[in-house]
């Protein structure tokens, strides 16, 4: 018998069952040593054979005291998450139970599947992946660890995690730490459970990363948190929710990091808190640049804004999304960012204000209310108007009825919407009309770096407030905005 496992692990996609060599997957003995045989047996020479656990004893569990190390390419495969279970005993902090650490710079195709790894006192991690590449992680769960999954290395890329759940994760689900590695990383319809779902840490960089059909569930702190340099962001039909507080994807690369190429599409954005922020850019001093958030739904409500800008996030494009309340889109406007077509549903909904690069665009004319801005205290017997605003121009229009008054000061509306440019400005041309007339109007000048507008009855004359008693005026102009 002995001869034929020596056989069997020498050729390629050999099975070998732990059992074998010992393992019992009763609970009570520990199965540490069996297990790291058939491990190291797996590896022998550039054979890369199969460690197989067959189901542990009902309602028991292969029992380890320390990390099942492999050091070369191995595929360790359970019979299903509720059939093979691992449970570590006594671990120390910073130990995972299982280890890819590569005694080479790297290595290639190791997979892990169809198991669940847990602890009796959340203590270790569950897998740590170093210097590994185009490996495969797949229908397994994590449960009772300090963080589910922990990536490091200097040449570790192109690796796929598909079904890889984690909960009571009491640090970080999946973690990025010490990471330089390459990149080109996708996570597949995992959970992401713990005090923060997904983290790449600030002393990371990588590239390619992408996040696909994934749900951020009942994180303390956070869901996604980037600290680091990643270049190449791609996160599609994600769900969140449970998150009391504090910002659920949040881009904060510190100085010296760069977080470039960001794409978050088809994503459902639920909290328990509504103070919770959807997604926020920048703040730590690092750079983000061009983002895409497009096509993405929000369902909370009392939240200000579905995107904040904190000094460190430019150039990008907000489009297409949807929330279950009426709020500013994103927190400010900024050069390079453009914000259009999306929509609220509150109140039997709308469309939210749009900011192209620098300034806001209005869909539809809006309304606005002239005033009597001269001091005298005027009430208009009538006023109305309108405007838009196209990038730096905003156009109006408005028709104002004067009271009847002696007051000789010079007439000045008020109320216009945006404020005027203040430099270089010396006002503009626009059309006017009055009835009820024995005087004309013949210019109309917006003052710079005001919301108000004179009236002139020839040039260089102000028509005041007695030249227009008991008059109709309607005049309508285009002028520069700040």
């Amino acid at each position: 018998m002995a001869l034929t496992k020596v056989h069997d692990r020498m050729v390629e996609g050999s099975v070998l069952n732990v059992v074998d060599f010992g393992a019992k997957g009763d609970g009570v003995n520990d199965d540490t040593a069996a297990i790291q045989a058939a491990v190291d047996a797996a590896t022998v020479g550039t054979s890369s054979a199969i460690v197989y656990f067959p189901p542990s004893v009902i309602s028991q569990y292969y029992k380890i005291t320390a990390p099942i190390v492999c050091t070369k390419p191995v595929t360790i495969r359970g019979s299903g998450t509720l059939a093979t279970t691992i449970i570590g005993v006594g671990f120390s902090s910073g130990q995972a139970l299982i280890e890819l650490d590569n005694a080479v710079s790297s290595a290639y195709f190791y997979r892990v599947e169809d198991l669940t790894l847990r602890s009796l006192d959340g203590v270790p991690d569950g897998i740590k992946v170093e210097d590994c590449s185009y490996s495969n992680f797949k229908d397994i769960w994590l449960y009772n660890l300090t963080n589910g999954i922990k990536i490091t290395g200097t040449v570790c890329f192109t690796n796929c995690f598909e079904r890889v759940h984690t909960y009571q994760i009491s640090a970080n689900a999946a973690w990025f730490t010490a990471y330089t590695g390459g990149g080109q990383h996708k996570f597949d319809g995992c959970t992401f459970s713990g005090d923060y779902g997904f983290v790449v840490a600030t002393d990371s960089s990588l590239d390619g990363l992408n996040i696909i059909n994934c749900n951020f569930e009942q994180c303390g702190t956070g869901e996604l948190y980037i600290g680091g340099t990643v270049v190449g962001v791609s996160i599609v039909g994600c769900r969140t929710e449970g998150l009391d507080s504090g910002t659920e994807f949040l881009f904060n690369p510190v100085s010296g990091k760069t977080v470039g190429g960001i794409s978050i599409t088809g994503c459902n954005f639920s909290a328990d808190g509504g103070a919770v922020v959807p997604i926020e850019l920048g703040g730590a001093g690092g750079v983000v640049r061009g983002f895409s958030i497009t096509g993405n739904h929000c369902g909370y409500v009392a939240n200000p804004n579905f995107v904040v800008l904190n000094g460190d996030g430019e150039s990008g494009l907000v489009a297409g999304n949807s929330t279950d309340y009426a709020t500013t889109i994103v927190n400010v406007k900024r050069a390079g960012v453009i914000v259009f077509g999306n929509e609220y549903s509150t109140g039997g909904g709308g469309k939210n204000d749009e900011a192209w690069g620098l300034y806001k665009w209005k869909v539809a004319d809006a309304a606005w209310t002239p005033n009597d801005a001269s001091g005298a205290g005027l009430t208009f017997a009538s006023s109305e108007g309108t405007y838009q605003v196209v990038g730096n121009t905003l156009y109006f229009w408005c028709s104002v009825s004067y009271p009847t008054t002696a007051d000789a000061s010079n007439s000045l509306i008020g109320g216009l919407p945006e404020t005027l440019i203040s430099s270089g400005f010396s006002g503009g041309l626009a059309g006017a009309s009055i009835s009820q007339t024995n005087a004309t109007l013949t210019a109309v000048l917006p003052i710079a770096s005001s919301t108000t507008i004179q009236l002139h009855k020839s040039y260089g004359v102000r028509a005041t407030n007695a030249d227009l008693s008991g008059k109709v005026i309607t005049f309508f102009g285009q002028v520069r905005i700040a």
